[in-house]
């Protein structure tokens, strides 16, 4: 698979409804709560269906329960079809603090940046983003994801 380049962030959302043979790069931005519910159930049930999974909370400034609840949820469908365990990209003090308390290295993986986190794994990643439904995330421009 060729290396997907981030330029842009148009076309690029919801392109992981249909399963992925490699893996996908999730980026979250911003506040995620209970207003979030459904976009981000929305967002993240396709990965569900991919071999690698990399959640990047590097712009994440807030979650609540309803962004661990579904992170469960969706751990446990992963687990029961086979699937390797995620990878989480936290670098706020305050959500390492939060994942730490609730003992979540146990079922997630976690890297301190999404080059670690792609590092890490094998497979080549497509790019995707969670939002609220009324977030604009952040371009990430220049950063390769995949192997060549």
């Amino acid at each position: 698979m060729n290396p997907i380049t981030r330029l842009d962030h148009v076309g690029i959302k919801k392109q992981a409804q249909r399963a992925h043979a490699g893996g996908v790069v999730m980026i979250f931005s911003g506040e995620h709560d209970m207003a979030c519910k459904e976009h981000l159930r929305s967002d993240l049930a396709p990965l569900s269906a991919v071999t690698d999974a990399v959640l990047d909370f590097t712009d994440v400034t807030y979650i609540d329960s309803t962004v661990i609840v579904e992170l469960i949820r969706l751990h446990s469908r992963r687990s029961a079809s086979g699937r390797a365990p995620m990878t989480i990209v936290v670098q706020q003090a305050h959500l390492k603090k939060l994942f730490a308390l609730l003992s979540l290295e146990t079922i997630f993986r976690f890297a301190d940046s999404l080059e670690e986190a792609i590092q890490k794994d094998k497979a080549a990643f497509r790019l995707d983003y969670a939002s609220c439904g009324f977030q604009s995330p952040r371009p990430r421009i220049g950063i390769q994801f995949g192997r060549a």
